[in-house]
């Protein structure tokens, strides 16, 4: 069924338990926090990464974290020792998030001592998250794991509930959302072909080509933990996923993947640009790769005192 809302004014982890403590993340009791409350102050550092963005255009990494979001300057001139800033004025857990146009779409849980529901369902934000308003499923769904397609028209959005377990669609920027099956799931993609959908499951990755209703095992594919779709250097779709034991592997479409070696480290979130930029980022460090995983450069120290917003 559609619902139709108005817009308004570590090496040695197993998959198993990723998958556990992903889906149960951060629960309301812990995070109950409520968008424009001004005596929320700005988080100083960070204790969660749940999402990435690489914004390659305006050399920019954005980083959902359990404060709301963190910024990364990654222009040339970008001193890569220095720590994150705090981004915009939003406090809420934003466990999952995508970028599409000018505008951001988060998920998760409102700001502490909020009184909104406890999952926020999806806000519409902008880039700078100064300004967000409730967009849909308010009070309905906590998307931990959300994702754009690469390549289409309308461009595919989708995201997948912790609390249920069902995925939701969503084709027209976020504004109404189809829902599917159930599936028991740490991460979901969108394919290169804008269409497919593909989910990483305890016993390997999962396709759905029909919105997520239905979903068929992937023969032969590694297994995966987190998968984001994204762009190679040429600028051509491609689907990135990462294993348990922090190796990146590549696929052009979702069945043949090649592995492209061991990351520095484990992350807990990472992200791909339109130019093939890659980003992984835990609490600890955020690093930055441009050429598809063969070399490795620090981007922020992620354990030093965040930047206040300015």
């Amino acid at each position: 069924m559609k619902r139709r809302v108005q817009r308004q004014p570590a090496v040695a982890v197993m998959v198993a338990a990723a998958a556990v403590i992903a889906l149960a993340g951060c629960t309301a009791s812990t995070t109950a926090e409520t968008a424009g409350d001004a005596s929320v102050a700005p988080p100083t550092t960070v204790s969660h990464v749940h999402g990435v963005d690489v914004d390659d255009a305006r050399d920019m990494v954005t980083v959902a974290t359990h404060y709301g979001l963190i910024s990364i300057d990654i222009s040339s001139d970008a001193d890569p020792n220095a720590p994150a800033s705090v981004l915009g004025d939003y406090r809420g857990d934003v466990m999952a998030f995508v970028r599409s146009g000018d505008r951001l779409l988060l998920s998760g849980h409102p700001p502490l001592g909020s009184s909104d529901p406890a999952n926020v369902g999806v806000i519409d934000s902008d880039l700078e998250a100064s300004t967000w308003a409730p967009l849909a499923l308010s009070g309905e769904v906590d998307f931990h794991a959300m994702s754009r397609a690469p390549v289409g028209s309308p461009t595919l959005i989708a995201g997948l509930d912790s609390a249920s377990g069902a995925v939701w669609t969503s084709a027209d920027d976020g504004v109404t959302w189809q829902q599917g099956s159930t599936i028991s799931a740490r991460d979901i993609a969108v394919g290169v072909d804008g269409e497919s959908l593909i989910a990483t499951t305890e016993s390997g990755p999962q396709r759905s080509k029909d919105l997520g209703m239905t979903w068929s095992p992937i023969t032969g594919a590694p297994l995966l933990v987190l998968i984001q779709s994204g762009f190679t250097t040429s600028g051509e779709p491609v689907l990135l996923g990462v294993d348990a034991d922090g190796v990146l592997h590549v696929s052009s479409d979702g069945s043949e993947w090649l592995s492209q070696g061991v990351l520095p480290f484990v992350p807990e979130a990472f992200g791909v640009g339109e130019r093939g930029t890659i980003v992984i980022v835990s609490t600890q460090r955020a690093m930055r790769s441009s050429d598809a995983g063969a070399t490795w450069a620090q981007i922020a120290d992620m354990t030093l005192e965040l930047v206040p917003p300015q």
